[in-house]
């Protein structure tokens, strides 16, 4: 099942979700269900896309992770699906109201960007690798754009960098997990330009440390106490990581993003 969703990249956008709904309800905002949805349809397009994308950059011949395969397999069925789930979001946007449409498309832009450079001057992560940590902020600015216009609070800010901090790691270490197949379709990733591997368990801890520490600065613990789960299931995962085959290991690494879930469904 997970293996699947990964597939058809349904897990970021239930990510997404789930950590929207957290902050919405640590920050006690109201989201509209139409908010949601946009979210959860943006979400998914944004990620059909690049999939079907980096599956047809592969040259023949090149070795593939099962997620490029089978996005290359199902070519057609994925650009019919990504047409429809594209009508759908428009058709939610077009309900949402100004404020949440600015904040939106700023991220849109950004996000828009971010896509451009990756597939047509991919040679910039060569320069600067910084590929994973830009996803990890722009998953974290999506995911809680429509919160921006009506939160005030202070512990807002420090609240938000602290997830894209851990959607950027969860990033960086499936390249770690990954960096043999992008050495060989020459594709450059944080993993393939630095040392990461050898600083993993300790990045994780790290992150788990300052999750915890992050209280103090005004971190609400219901937003710090989830952020310090993943980041150590994900080290548990990354110690047996090896025994674990490749698809599998990296839905199991979207899992992890979902502990919010526990909080949401037991409060």
């Amino acid at each position: 099942m997970l293996r699947a969703a990964s597939f058809v990249c349904l897990d970021a956008p239930f990510v997404a979700l789930t950590w929207q709904a957290l902050f919405a309800h640590v920050f006690a905002t109201p989201l509209s269900a139409v908010a949601r949805a946009a979210l959860f349809f943006t979400t998914w397009g944004i990620y059909l896309l690049d999939r079907l994308a980096d599956a047809a950059s592969v040259r023949p011949g090149m070795p593939m992770s099962g997620r490029q395969r089978f996005a290359r397999a199902h070519r057609r069925l994925g650009i019919a699906v990504l047409a429809l789930v594209a009508a759908i979001d428009l058709a939610m946007i077009a309900r949402l109201s100004v404020a949440l449409l600015v904040a939106g498309a700023a991220v849109g832009v950004v996000c828009a960007t971010y896509l451009t450079v990756n597939r047509r001057v991919d040679r910039t992560w060569r320069w600067i690798p910084m590929k994973e940590l830009c996803i990890g902020g722009l998953f974290a600015l999506g995911t809680v754009a429509a919160l921006v216009p009506s939160i005030r609070t202070a512990g807002f800010v420090p609240s938000v960098a602290l997830f894209g901090a851990l959607c950027a790691t969860n990033c960086a270490v499936i390249a770690v997990w990954e960096r043999g197949l992008d050495l060989q379709q020459g594709k450059p990733s944080l993993a393939t330009q630095t040392q990461l591997a050898r600083h993993v368990p300790w990045i994780l801890i790290g992150l788990a440390a300052s999750a915890c520490a992050s209280i103090w600065t005004g971190v609400p613990l219901a937003i710090a106490a989830p952020v310090a789960i993943s980041a150590l299931a994900l080290a548990a995962l990354h110690a047996v990581h090896r025994s674990v085959p490749p698809d599998e290991r990296t839905a199991l690494a979207d899992l992890v993003l979902l502990v919010p879930l526990l909080e949401l469904v037991l409060r």
